[in-house]
C-alpha cells in the first residue's frame, strides 16, 4: 500500500508521483494519472497497484525496453538501468526482463559476442574486456567469451602482469618507456624464458603504451 506525498510536475506530458515520503517514485502521464483517479494525499491499495502495474507500467516498459533494443542489441543490466531512469518500481523492471529473456531479446552471450567481433582488431583485449564489465556483462563469461573468441587472451594478460611486476608495478608504463632498447630485449628474453609466446610479449608491451583504465 502507498501513500501518495506529493505530485510534482515532470515535464508537458508526465508527472512525478513521490510515494510514501520518497519510498518509490513513479512517473505517469497527464492521461494515465487522469484515467487512474490518483490525487496528492490518495492511498494506493494493493489491488490497485497491480492493476497499474499490469495495465500502465509493464505494457509502457515492454514497449520502452523494445524501442532501446530497436538499432542494437545492450546487456541485461543496461535495460534495466534504462528502466529505472524511466522510475519503473522493480516489479515492472522484473516483469519487463522476465518478458525480453523469455522472447531472446536480451541475451548477454549474444550482446558479448557481438561486441567482441565488432571490437576485434580494434581494441586490446584488456580494453574489451573492461567495456564488457562496464556494460554489465558478468566477468567470468566475458574472460571465456574473449579467450572462446580471442585465442591467446589470457596468457596475454597474464604476460601483461609479469611485465608490470618486472617494472615495479603502478609507475610501469613511464619506467617501460624511459628504458634503452637493450633493456627491453632482455626483458622479452626473460618473458620467452618464463614461457610466454612472441605474440603475448607484443601484446603485453603494446598495452602499456595504452592509457590506463
Amino acid at each position: 500500500m502507498y501513500y501518495i506525498s506529493e505530485i510534482r510536475e515532470y515535464d508537458k506530458k508526465r508527472k512525478k508521483l513521490i510515494l510514501n515520503d520518497g519510498e518509490e517514485v513513479l512517473l505517469l502521464y497527464h492521461s494515465e494519472l487522469k484515467e487512474a483517479r490518483l490525487s496528492e494525499g490518495d492511498t494506493i491499495r494493493e489491488e490497485e497497484w497491480d492493476r497499474l502495474l499490469q495495465e500502465v507500467l509493464i505494457p509502457r516498459g515492454k514497449k520502452k525496453a523494445l524501442y532501446y533494443l530497436k538499432d542494437s542489441d545492450k546487456s541485461r543490466s543496461q535495460v534495466r538501468e534504462k528502466l529505472r531512469q524511466g522510475f519503473y518500481p522493480a516489479e515492472a523492471v522484473e516483469a519487463v526482463m522476465d518478458f525480453l529473456e523469455q522472447h531472446h531479446f536480451v541475451d548477454d552471450r549474444r550482446f558479448a559476442e557481438q561486441y567482441i567481433l565488432s571490437a576485434k582488431g580494434k581494441k586490446s583485449g584488456r580494453e574489451i574486456l573492461y567495456k564488457l564489465l562496464e556494460k554489465g556483462v558478468p566477468e567470468q563469461a566475458a574472460r571465456e567469451l574473449l579467450e572462446e573468441l580471442i585465442p591467446g587472451q589470457e596468457e596475454a594478460e597474464a604476460c601483461r602482469k609479469a611485465l608490470k611486476s618486472r617494472l615495479g608495478g603502478k609507475n610501469a608504463p613511464d619506467r617501460l618507456q624511459e628504458l634503452p632498447y637493450q633493456e627491453k630485449q632482455k626483458i622479452c628474453a626473460a618473458l620467452y624464458r618464463r614461457g610466454f609466446s612472441r605474440e603475448a610479449v607484443e601484446q603485453a608491451f603494446a598495452s602499456f603504451f595504452e592509457n590506463e583504465a
